[in-house]
């Protein structure tokens, strides 16, 4: 993103840090983020614009930091290496089951992104998640066709499947999907 080396990542505090005397003020960092993570001020009537509209954003850094739908995880629990074994498991499980399959390819950013969390909820309460990364060479073994893909199943049956990415704008779309495949339960 950035080539001199700005943005960094602080093991210590698990957050981004930025080296400010780096900085060579080109903009390209804000024109490279594809949401708008990154402002640019060129003076200090931009810096007041934009520090009034982070007022006014109520999302905090805990917010991103969930796993979500399409990105990479945050929380390894929930990620499995690659298996034929393994997935059978996951999918012959006597509970409501959501398997994600995503590869290193298509990986989506955490702000643009839909939480897990909710997408189990649309589905079914008791519903368990399972993310597994995937290359194409694989896809066919699985009968996926394109990543990010969600599998829904119950007690081993395959009750229906979503295979594309929808962003935060999209989720609506994405819940009632998810909401007819959970009525098949």
């Amino acid at each position: 993103m950035c080539q001199m080396g700005v943005f960094f990542w602080d093991n210590n505090e698990k957050t981004i840090k930025t080296d400010l005397s780096k900085c060579t003020e080109c903009g390209d960092c804000e024109s490279f983020c594809t949401v708008n993570a990154i402002r640019y001020a060129k003076d200090k009537k931009q810096l007041k614009k934009i520090q009034k509209e982070i007022d006014k954003d109520t999302r905090t850094i805990a917010d991103l930091f969930v796993d979500r739908y399409g990105s990479d995880t945050v929380v390894d629990v929930y990620t499995f290496k690659l298996g034929k074994e393994k997935v059978q498991n996951r999918i012959n499980s006597n509970r409501p089951v959501i398997i994600e399959f995503n590869s290193p390819d298509t990986i989506e950013c955490l702000l643009k992104s839909i939480p897990i969390s909710f997408i189990q909820e649309q589905f079914h309460k008791d519903a368990t998640y399972s993310k597994f990364f995937i290359d194409a060479k694989d896809f066919a073994d699985y009968g996926i066709t394109n990543t990010p893909c969600l599998r829904f199943y119950n007690n081993g049956e395959l009750l229906g499947s979503v295979d594309r990415y929808f962003e935060n704008d999209e989720k609506f779309e994405l819940f009632r999907l998810v909401r007819e495949l959970g009525k098949k339960i």
